[in-house]
């Protein structure tokens, strides 16, 4: 049953003073300890883009006009946003487009290929209902497990369509020769951009070549480096932070959540 008090806001926290909280973030008990985010390799000053969008358009399946039109807004290691509007306004959607959750439908979002996006969704069942039967510790074991995220593998900007895949089965040519691309299996960084380490279908996996960023990317390969960038920022996680049930209890306690 609700318990009903009379009066405005400030007349129930005379009644119920903890609900002081509502009206002063410092008078509640709950307290964050986040992570010291990691170096990020060629970013040496916290002005600089790490997330770009840039005369973004998203348009929603079946709907006659776009939600969000002409958008272009950037982060960097200094920003610190909050996105305010009404309900319907696109804050969601903007958001989603940023993370990798949706695909812009006109113009290009750009994140930095070492930079790893906690997401979490307005509706929070969004992340837990595969997993009910797994403590935080444990869900956090799974998905991390094997050295990559799981669930970022989940996202768009990653996730390879029937028609992309049939796309990249196409033969390429490189130093003369037709082949076709098989995995990005590493990653480099030169002095201006990042070179990746391919293996091909029907050659030996040692006989690899490494390919600019920007020659993968005009060729179409650019969710297969979405997935290699994923992978190598995982990995340097994990060398920091290793996946351990002790770290993960720490990790949690941080955030006041038993493991």
């Amino acid at each position: 049953k609700l318990k009903k008090y009379k009066g405005n806001l400030s007349e129930f926290v005379k009644q119920c003073p903890e609900a002081q909280s509502y009206y002063e973030l410092d008078a509640t008990p709950l307290k964050f300890t986040f992570p010291e985010p990691g170096f990020l390799e060629g970013v040496n000053d916290k002005g600089k883009a790490l997330l770009k969008m840039t005369q973004v358009d998203y348009t929603y399946p079946k709907a006659d006009k776009p939600t969000l039109t002409n958008i272009t807004v950037q982060c960097s290691l200094s920003s610190r946003v909050a996105c305010i509007g009404r309900n319907g306004a696109g804050k969601s959607t903007l958001i989603k487009m940023l993370t990798g959750e949706s695909e812009a439908t006109a113009g290009t979002v750009w994140r930095h290929p070492m930079m790893r996006i906690a997401y979490l969704a307005q509706h929070a069942f969004h992340h837990m209902e595969a997993h009910l039967d797994k403590s935080p510790n444990e869900y956090i074991q799974w998905r991390y497990a094997s050295g990559e995220d799981k669930e970022d593998l989940e996202k768009v900007h990653v996730k390879v369509t029937d028609e992309e895949k049939k796309q990249m089965d196409a033969a390429i040519t490189v130093d003369g020769v037709k082949r076709v691309v098989k995995d990005l299996v590493g990653r480099r960084k030169t002095k201006k951009t990042y070179e990746y380490e391919v293996t091909w279908e029907g050659v030996d996996s040692t006989m690899t070549t490494w390919l600019p960023r920007y020659k993968l990317e005009d060729l179409g390969f650019g969710k297969l480096i979405a997935q290699c960038d994923a992978k190598e920022a995982a990995k340097a996680g994990l060398v920091a932070r290793p996946l351990t049930q002790k770290n993960v209890e720490k990790h949690l306690e941080d955030f006041g959540l038993e493991a």
